[in-house]
């Protein structure tokens, strides 16, 4: 067959199966734009295959198949995007979240350099170091409820200053800063004592 008369025959089926087609793409991915897109692919693969097929009900079949594989293609494709637009947007919220508790690590330092001495220390010896109420009871010579007291005294006192600074930080929100503090990075290999 020469390629006017299988072009002459490619718009012929195309006239004849536009709609079936199409139909069926639509039926599948309910959405009239990509049933266009899965409509345009079908014709465009069977342009290369025509010569092979038969015409009738072969013909039918065959546009129907191709019509299902393609409109499984579109939505393969479809969960991939999706899946891979979810992570890109949970690895942007990661590092958002990363760089605010960074900045807020900040903040909750300098503030906490702006307390009493006695204050930072209480501070710096349960969150940072990770001493129990128990153990600074212990280290000061008083009782644990007393400890307990101090520390929570010099909480309050440091959500005083961040609120002055313009900061509106709950202590939970301070205590998770300074717990983070306490767990620092490794440092490089490069720069440790040999």
């Amino acid at each position: 067959m020469t390629n006017r008369a299988e072009h002459a025959r490619l718009e012929g089926v195309v006239r004849e199966y536009l709609d079936v087609v199409y139909g069926s793409a639509l039926l599948q991915v309910r959405d009239p734009h990509v049933a266009a897109d899965v409509t345009e692919a079908v014709f465009l693969v069977l342009q290369r295959k025509i010569g092979g097929l038969e015409e009738g009900p072969k013909m039918t079949v065959w546009l129907l198949r191709a019509t299902r594989y393609a409109c499984m293609d579109v939505r393969k494709q479809e969960r991939r995007r999706m899946y891979h637009e979810m992570r890109a947007a949970a690895m942007k919220s990661q590092r958002e979240n990363r760089t605010k508790v960074r900045e807020m690590e900040g903040v909750v330092d300098a503030a906490l350099d702006r307390l009493p001495v006695e204050d930072r220390r209480l501070i710096v010896a349960v969150y940072v170091e990770g001493l129990s109420h128990k153990e600074l009871a212990l280290q000061l010579c008083i009782g644990e409820a007393a400890a307990q007291k101090r520390v929570q005294r010099a909480m309050g006192k440091l959500k005083r200053v961040l609120e002055r600074a313009g900061v509106a930080y709950t202590v939970a929100g301070a205590e998770g800063s300074l717990t983070a503090m306490g767990k620092p990075a490794a440092a490089p290999a490069a720069i440790m004592p040999a």
